[in-house]
């Protein structure tokens, strides 16, 4: 009686035996690493050269001035020994796609050419170094200031238009 692997077919010759079915995958290995797989440059063009302003606000909910606002405020230098590097601006640009369109990292890679991988990696450096950037920017009122916000906003919750909304808010928080 046959052992269930000598009778198991792993192509077009169903009579090999363990040992000749080793060394046959060993060859199979050896000829997949001896074969090169080409290099890709991807075309990593600036899209806020190309693009114009309003089509930079409809991509990515920031005018190209923020943008570049913004990169000065974050250290996207990585240490790597690839010859391609994602640039900072790219990187930035990829995740404030990501957040302005809640798109699957494969569709934002996709739309400035880089892979899946690479976008989750950029979308997660920038979101690293934008919360450590929220300190600067974001307060939330304490005492007796929270206490009036807090009354303020439970008294125009039932507002239509938000007119009443925009105005608190530059009251209490710009008018300072």
């Amino acid at each position: 009686m046959k052992s269930v692997r000598s009778q198991v077919c792993f192509g077009p010759c169903s009579t090999l035996s363990s040992t000749t079915m080793a060394a046959h995958l060993r060859q199979t290995r050896q000829a997949r690493r001896k074969t090169r797989v080409p290099r890709v440059f991807r075309d990593r063009s600036n899209p806020l050269e190309d693009l114009d302003v309003d089509e930079v606000f409809d991509r990515y909910r920031f005018r190209p001035n923020t943008i570049i606002y913004l990169l000065g405020l974050l250290d996207l230098t990585r240490e790597t020994a690839r010859n391609c590097a994602v640039p900072p601006l790219l990187q930035l640009l990829v995740c404030l796609r990501f957040l302005a369109t809640g798109a699957m990292h494969l569709l934002v890679g996709d739309s400035l050419n880089i892979s899946r991988s690479t976008a989750g990696r950029c979308i997660r450096a920038v979101s690293l170094q934008i919360s450590k950037l929220s300190g600067r920017f974001i307060k939330f009122p304490v005492g007796g200031d929270a206490v009036r916000a807090k009354e303020a906003f439970g008294n125009i919750a039932g507002q239509n238009d938000g007119a009443d909304v925009r105005r608190h808010i530059i009251q209490t928080f710009f008018s300072r």
